[in-house]
């Protein structure tokens, strides 16, 4: 599967056609996805996104970041409490953005935030995990994720 980057959309007719009225899918034109608009959920607009872009759950750890670490930052989006700000780490272009609590709204955000731009999303903040190996405090670094939800 392609990253969400690199993904194209394919083109449908406008005119209601079904399914069945379409021409065989390997003759159907895929056309790279260029947003035009701000995403629906993000509310952000072409250009306002970094590549690089961090992703905390909470929207104050957002903006703490953003001051914090960030020359220059400003807001993009505030729309649904999903705070978005793009800056500068050491010259290079970072963007903060929250993504909410839980897995579906990280989904939608990760995925609206690859249709803007961004290439590589590190999620950054607290962790559920049970082992006496990991003390509070500690760099947890994942490889890997097993879902159980």
């Amino acid at each position: 599967m392609q990253p969400p980057h690199e993904r194209t959309l394919m083109a449908f007719p406008a005119d209601g056609a079904c399914a069945s009225e379409l021409p065989p899918r390997d003759a159907r034109q895929a056309a790279p996805y260029t947003p035009r608009m701000s995403q629906i959920h993000v509310r952000a607009q072409p250009g306002d996104v970094a590549p690089y872009v961090l992703l905390p759950g909470d929207p104050n750890r957002a903006r703490h970041i953003a001051q914090t670490y960030l020359e220059n930052a400003r807001e993009y989006t505030s729309h649904r409490q999903l705070l978005g700000f793009t800056g500068t780490y050491q010259g290079v272009p970072v963007s903060v953005q929250t993504t909410g609590m839980g897995c579906p709204s990280a989904a939608i955000v990760t995925e609206e935030l690859a249709r803007l731009g961004a290439t590589t999303l590190i999620r950054v903040g607290t962790l559920g995990g049970a082992t006496p190996s990991v003390a509070p405090g500690d760099l947890v670094i994942a490889t890997a994720a097993v879902p159980n939800d």
